[in-house]
């Protein structure tokens, strides 16, 4: 119902989509542009020696299956020009890795912007059914949702760094079983760090708490609701997984530019429907439609069996 709820409200508020496409077309232009300077000074040696290997470990296995010579010393070869280039270069690596990774921080900040806005948005159409435009709320919020993305892009920054890192394990040590465990592993990892933000994103942007206040009413209140969150989150994952797959297989990667700010948005009405329900609040899916929590209309039916008519 939860899902059914917030899927309503995210056709209700489709408009949304097409403004955060083009707010974060602007930042991936300037963030492609970045790394591609980084890529180009830092990587471009690394990458080229990297393509000779594996052209060479093609040659080799194509040699290998048509019973032709094999020559595998080209490949030891290689991976002595690969390892000495990384040893002498180490520095400078480490140097671009690291710009890498702040860059990653910068476009996570900004682009995370258009992710609260999006949100705070969707809260005007659930509470009053108003629809106010998009810069007017960035400037009006702009003190909270910057305070909310600094810390949420920090945190992206590791989560995603934790994933990455899990996922070259499994799949360095266990061969092909290692992508089935490194794709389920990443999933509940993104599920769960959602879980975690969503409530805090709604307190710091919504509600407008100090930090510690926001925290410590994150993870009060029911704590079986929490997993009903999890699971959801989870759920909501790997439907935006598959989506983003097939979209680049069949549309080659143009649904991309529809698929992930509906998602956004769509993340953004699970995330309000579940602040409402958490708070025990009334909302509006539509002119129609109003959701009263079980709680309010017991209060309401207590107090017209009180009134004497």
């Amino acid at each position: 119902m939860r899902f059914k709820n917030a899927l309503k409200i995210a056709f209700g508020n489709y408009a949304l989509v097409f403004k955060d496409l083009l707010y974060k077309l602007i930042f991936f232009a300037i963030f492609s542009v970045v790394i591609g300077v980084i890529f180009e000074v830092g990587f471009r040696p690394v990458y080229n020696l990297a393509a000779d290997f594996l052209s060479d470990g093609f040659s080799v296995f194509g040699a290998f299956v048509t019973g032709k010579e094999v020559n595998a010393a080209v490949l030891s070869e290689d991976l002595t020009e690969i390892m000495d280039y990384l040893s002498s270069h180490t520095g400078g690596l480490v140097a671009s890795v690291a710009v890498a990774v702040f860059a990653f921080y910068v476009l996570r900040f900004f682009t995370g912007i258009s992710d609260c806005v999006v949100m705070i948005s969707v809260n005007g159409h659930m509470t009053s059914l108003s629809h106010r435009p998009y810069l007017a709320l960035l400037f009006e919020n702009l003190k909270h949702v910057i305070k909310y993305q600094l810390i949420e892009a920090f945190t992206a920054v590791i989560v995603t760094g934790a994933a990455v890192a899990l996922a070259y394990v499994f799949i360095a040590f266990t061969s092909a079983f290692g992508v089935f465990l490194a794709v389920l592993f990443s999933i509940v990892i993104r599920g769960f760090y959602v879980t975690v933000m969503s409530r805090l994103m709604t307190n710091i942007v919504i509600d407008k708490m100090k930090f510690t206040d926001a925290v410590k009413n994150s993870f009060g209140g029911e704590k079986t609701y929490f997993w009903k969150m999890f699971a959801q989150y989870v759920t909501l994952t790997v439907v935006y997984v598959y989506a983003i797959v097939s979209a680049a297989v069949f549309t080659a990667f143009v649904g991309e530019f529809l698929l992930i700010p509906f998602f956004t948005l769509l993340l953004a009405c699970m995330r309000q429907v579940d602040y409402f329900t958490v708070s025990k609040k009334k909302y509006f899916i539509d002119y129609d439609t109003i959701i009263v929590p079980k709680e309010l209309r017991e209060n309401d039916e207590k107090l017209l069996n009180d009134v004497d008519i």
